[in-house]
């Protein structure tokens, strides 16, 4: 980059007046302004200072120099003075039938314009004569621009605003011809025009030429960067610079950073530096802020002159000033490094550093290496930032300097590591494609404005420098040429040689732009929606046709005889003759929803929408419906390969199509079925992980790895954000699943080791899909026979629980946590005993993914071997857990029992077991936990069916805070009795404490042959819960509790869905009692009677009021034991997007007599529509991933 010299201030003169305009005149070196009260014309020359005036007879409202510098007009109210500058002289008045608010003059003629609507007036010098136009229409700041002999405006005050042209050719205005966009690309004067005349530079940024050939004249040029408004802008040819300053958009708008002189190249426009502007000193030292108005190239292109006004809480009567600002180099002046040394990682980054200097201290940043760039801010004056990138190290740590007069900023970058799963880059990617003849990436990026071709296997690169920021990329189909679209202009780049062919300037910015293969670039505007453009390459002829409503983002088929273009429309074109040619009959309801992608083959097109259509040559075949990308409604980018016969997709998440997933997700080719997902790499930024936002992925060439391209997390600051890595496409220890409305998937692990192996599940479902319910059913088998079953339900992550502890000579509480976190967990517990005393605190590290599953007497927990209580834990990131009771029996089996984790001070109100059985060999035991920190004391009701409640058929509590109750049913009678059983607080006390009651059956050889817990629950009016029936009653059987505590019968509908969801296949109804409750399995529900063989969902709904609800599984062992355990239920509706709740399994246990089945369920009520697709992931207790097989 060439920089000006250094800058300096020469001095700062304040003015004794108040400027109304002002204007340079180039030969003679002077600002000329106009003032009122006195009417004055100023010739001021800063250097010195010098004012000579010239005193017009009315006050002054407008000013134009004439082009030869020497003449000056100024307008007044019916009036225009005309002022020889070197005599200093009002050399000429006319007189006018208007107001000359805005004026400006050629050698030979003054106009007078409309501010909005009205008369122009065109006045000859030489013999005075008017000439009056009636046909202007808006126009205003209108200014003669000499080198086309014609008068430009805008049209201030008119939606949408746009350049116009006014012939003055014959010398009055005759005609107006308007720019040929209609809004597309920001307008507003003033106007400003290059020392050529071929540009025309306007007040909102955008440039535009102005040529003697109408095709060319007013056409789009290029913009300023950053969105500029501009309220003066100056230009100098010798120097090949522009500077600016900023202004209001609209009237009134407050105006940031108009103490700032912004400086840029002339041919790009690309930002040079930028100069402060030196604070005024009022009374007392105070500080003073200015607001730049005009600004100047002197004659010499030796200074800036800029004039400017004190901020109007100044105070100051003669508040304008003009500030020069020389450009010749400068002498070390203090600038500072804010910080005198920074490290950078091997792969390279951005680095920004705060330079510290006075506003009239100018400075030039230098970098004494070559593998540090300056990229920005290293040039100008007062305080800023210097923007720096470091390249990627190959070797070992090496050392670098970047160096102001006085101050030096030492870079240490560290030396080449081994390779990691992700590769940072030290620019922020623009655009990205895979060039699969060269097996390489093709990127680019802005500031450093660059084209890169990176080799992923050696993480080594190749550099273009372009000639601007770059917004688009094409890789011809040979892959031998690219083309870059900037705005305003496109290279055609030699990806051989590494060198740009040339660079075409273009009438549009070039948002999107196809290099075909053809000879022809075919470029698409994101601001000009009228046309698209095919340029061809080897004659620079530039063709525009007419593409309203026609899409903006190409791709090409695969024959390259047509190009489809996606977008907010969609449409088709030929370009089998170059020129593009729209396609007429495309269905005008398709609609690409933005980006859009062609499989390998051509054949299918992939859209932002996830919608997928098939392509043809056969025009009735074209863009028909092929599928979606389920449930994928927003979708980041796609890439297939025929040889992996595999669509690669990286969704949009949940806020944003931009910001993309945290994953890749595989489709078959044949089906599109999902297959799964692959976990992106996440960043390590000064020792903190962030998560990887996927922005492109693509096959490489032999389809052998994905090379994906990701964003980190906003929350890293990262003045870089990109990286690459690549990702091999097998798909490991995970099973994927996709679930429709009311339906459900099942798997069961095998069993088969001689050892248990033991780990957690995660559900880890695909962006925009609902998160489904869960529940996980352990065997344990001893010597062939199943002894115990317990069902879980899936959790989703806390920070805290507490759980029922008990330990003893047959009893022992286990507890397994899962931390989902890529972090390592840290948990705290305690326990505490029945009368409320705490003990044995300690705490114990989870590893990230990882899990621990003990018994509460064996390490880490480590409590006594006799003990009745409860257990709380509590973590610094959010875990998920599972208890489970083991009870050995007489055989010294294990029965499991399934322990709710509660939540921490929460208060509930009344709670129900839906059923408590006693009798007939069964007893029941209902453990109660105070999960707060006040004693909870109550009584628990028994409600059999239908039966009011009488004396003797209750049990009363009281528990210490963050203690437990046992209480037990003696189980003397001979019937066996099920009842309903509410927990009723006192008003003693602030809610009911939480809990479950287990019943046990014991044979008549006095063997517990099974338990169960029924968890306490509030009521509730709609559940689901997993069902399974067999033909054979001996086999498995479920059944259903339903308790009511309503004073009249309450009607219950019950639904039967099967796992593949849809409609219900039966439909049955029960009335459940005043206080009371039913029990029954399936086949005896009133509409069930038909059931035979079943496995699916059942959903209960109580409309009159809310019921609680359990579900009973039960099964005959191959002993002719009966073995029960307990169905939870899930609420409805639990969709949740994002994974935000999604379901984990803490704990599952397999081989060696154990297996473990998962079934993931819909809540929902809907049967079409809403999905759920995503993948059930196994890890490992130390956090890696698990192939755990399962049929």
């Amino acid at each position: 980059m060439i920089l000006l010299p250094w800058p300096a201030f020469g001095q700062s003169t304040t003015l004794n007046f108040h400027p109304v305009a002002a204007e340079l005149s180039t030969p003679l070196n002077r600002i000329i302004m106009i003032s009122a009260s006195p009417n004055q014309l100023h010739i001021y020359g800063p250097a010195g200072p010098s004012d000579v005036t010239v005193n017009p007879s009315k006050p002054p409202l407008s000013l134009a120099v004439s082009p030869d510098g020497l003449h000056a007009a100024v307008g007044h109210e019916s009036l225009i003075s005309y002022v020889d500058l070197t005599a200093a002289v009002v050399e000429k008045t006319f007189p006018i039938s208007v107001s000359a608010k805005t004026i400006t003059l050629s050698a030979s003629w003054i106009y007078v314009m409309p501010s909005y609507q009205g008369d122009s007036v065109s006045v000859q010098i030489a013999t005075g004569a008017v000439t009056p136009n009636k046909t202007v229409f808006y126009a205003s700041g209108g200014k003669v621009n000499p080198a086309v002999n014609a008068l430009y405006s805008t049209q201030d005050g008119l939606s949408p605003n746009k350049v116009s042209r006014f012939d003055i050719s014959t010398g009055p205005i005759t005609n107006q011809i308007y720019a040929p966009y209609h809004g597309d690309y920001p307008t507003c004067g003033p106007l400003f025009f290059s020392t050529d005349g071929s540009r025309i530079y306007t007040g909102c940024n955008a440039v535009f030429w102005a040529s003697t050939d109408p095709a060319l004249d007013m056409r789009y040029l290029t913009s300023f960067p950053a969105g500029l408004n501009a309220r003066s802008i100056t230009e100098s040819a010798l120097l090949k610079r522009v500077a600016a300053i900023t202004g209001p958009r609209y009237p009134g708008d407050t105006v940031p950073n108009d103490n700032i002189v912004y400086t840029y190249e002339y041919e790009h426009l690309n930002p040079v530096g930028q100069y402060t502007l030196a604070d005024l000193q009022g009374p007392g030292s105070r500080t003073i802020k200015v607001h730049a108005k005009w600004v100047f190239f002197d004659a010499g292109s030796t200074a800036l002159y800029v004039v400017v006004q004190a901020d109007q809480s100044s105070g100051l009567l003669n508040d304008f000033s003009v500030q020069t600002i020389s450009l010749a180099p400068a002498d070390a002046c203090g600038a500072l490094f804010n910080v005198s040394s920074a490290e950078v990682v091997a792969d390279g980054e951005i680095g920004t550093v705060r330079i510290s200097a006075a506003s009239s201290c100018g400075y030039e940043a230098v970098s004494t290496s070559s593998w540090i760039q300056i990229i920005s801010g290293g040039y100008g004056s007062g305080n800023g930032t210097l923007t720096y990138i470091v390249r990627a190290n190959s070797q070992d740590q090496r050392t670098g300097t970047i160096s102001l007069p006085g101050s030096t900023l030492t870079v240490t970058q560290a030396g080449v590591s081994p390779p990691g799963p992700l590769t940072r880059l030290p620019y922020n990617v623009v655009a990205a494609t895979y060039n699969k003849a060269l097996d390489k990436l093709i990127l680019i990026s802005a500031n450093p404005n660059e084209l890169h071709i990176y080799d992923l296997s050696t993480r080594s690169e190749q550099t273009v420098q372009l000639v601007m920021a770059p917004l688009c990329l094409s890789v011809n189909p040979d892959g031998n040429f690219a083309a870059v679209g900037y705005d305003g202009w496109v290279s055609y780049v030699d990806l051989q040689s590494m060198s740009i062919v040339e660079t075409f300037q273009v009438i549009t910015d070039v948002n999107s732009v196809l290099l075909a293969g053809n000879g022809y670039m075919y470029l698409f505007p994101k601001r000009d929606w009228s046309d698209i453009y095919s340029l061809e390459i080897s004659t620079s002829i530039l063709t525009a046709t007419g593409a309203i409503y026609q899409g903006r983002i190409p791709r090409l088929s695969s024959d390259g005889e047509y190009m489809y273009l996606g977008g907010s429309w969609f449409s088709k074109w030929s370009i089998s003759s170059g020129v593009a040619k729209p396609i007429t009959g495309i269905s005008p309801t398709l609609n690409s929803c933005g980006n859009l992608w062609l499989s390998e083959d051509g054949k299918r097109l992939f859209t932002a929408c996830g919608r997928v259509f098939r392509t043809s040559p056969v025009p009735s075949e074209d863009l028909q419906p092929n599928g979606a990308l389920s449930p994928n409604n927003s979708v980041r980018w796609v890439d297939e390969s025929l040889t992996q016969q595999s669509t690669a997709v990286i969704a949009g998440s949940a806020n944003s199509q931009e910001q993309g997933s945290t994953q890749i997700y595989l489709y078959g080719d044949a089906f599109l079925d999902y297959r799964g997902m692959l976990d992106l790499p996440s960043f390590n930024i000064s020792g903190k992980p962030y998560s990887g936002f996927g922005q492109y992925v693509f096959w490489n060439k032999d389809a052998s790895a994905l090379t994906v391209i990701e964003k980190v997390d906003t929350a890293a600051n990262a003045a870089s954000s990109y990286a690459v890595a690549s990702i091999s496409p097998t798909l490991e220890a995970q099973t994927p699943f996709t679930i429709v409305g009311r339906g459900g998937a099942s798997w069961t692990s095998l069993g088969a080791g001689a050892f248990t192996g033991v780990g957690s599940a995660r559900v880890k479902t695909l962006a925009g899909s609902g998160s489904p319910s869960g529940l996980a059913i352990f065997g344990a088998r001893q010597n062939g026979v199943l002894v115990s079953e317990a069902t879980v339900p899936a959790v989703t992550p806390v920070q805290s629980g507490r759980i029922y502890a008990e330990i003893g000579d047959s009893v022992d509480t286990g507890l397994a946590i899962a931390n989902p976190s890529p972090t390592a967990a840290k948990v705290t517990f305690y326990f505490t005993n029945q009368s409320g005393a705490n003990s044995a605190s300690a705490s114990t590290m989870i590893p990230a993914n990882g899990q621990i599953a003990a018994f509460l007497d064996q390490a880490p927990f480590n409590g006594l071997s006799s003990f009745m209580g409860t257990f709380t834990f509590s973590s610094d990131t959010p875990i998920a857990a599972v208890a489970l009771r083991g009870h050995s029996n007489e055989r010294s089996e294990l029965l499991w029992t399934t322990l709710p984790v509660l939540p921490l001070n929460y208060f509930y109100g009344p709670q129900i077991f839906p059923t408590a059985i006693d009798g007939g060999g069964w007893t029941t035991q209902f453990v109660l936990v105070n999960t707060t920190d006040s004693v909870l004391s109550g009584t628990l009701q028994f409600f059999p069916q239908g039966s009011p409640v009488t004396s003797g058929s209750s049990l009363d509590y009281s528990i210490p805070a963050r203690s437990s109750r046992k209480l037990m049913t003696a189980g003397n009678g001979t019937t066996l009795l099920a009842r309903a059983v509410r927990i009723v607080p006192d008003s003693r006390s602030f809610g009911a404490p939480l809990g479950i009651a287990i019943f046990s059956e014991t044979n008549a050889e006095g063997v517990t042959i099974s338990e169960a817990g029924v968890p306490a629950s509030s009521n509730i009016q709609q559940a689901v819960l997993y069902a399974q029936a067999s033909d054979d009653a001996s086999l498995i059987q479920t059944g259903v509790a339903i308790a009511s505590t309503s004073s009249t019968p309450t009607n219950v509908t019950l639904e039967l869905t099967t796992l593949g969801g849809g409609a219900p296949v039966l439909t049955g109804n029960v009335t459940v009692p005043a206080n009371g409750q039913i029990q029954m399995y399936l086949n005896q529900i009133r509409g069930f009677e038909s059931l035979k063989s079943f496995q699916g969902l059942l959903t209960i709904s109580a409309k009159e009021s809310a019921v609680g609800v359990v579900g009973l599984r039960s099964r005959y062992n191959e002993r002719g034991d009966y073995l029960v355990t307990t169905i939870p239920v899930a609420s409805a509706p639990s969709y949740s997007y994002g994974n935000s709740t999604a379901p984990l399994f803490p704990h599952f246990a397999d081989g060696n007599g154990y297996t473990t089945e998962f079934i993931l369920f819909d809540t929902s009520t809907v049967t079409t529509g809403q999905s759920s697709v995503g993948n059930l992931l196994f890890f490992t207790p130390a956090g890696q991933p698990l192939n755990l097989a399962v049929r």
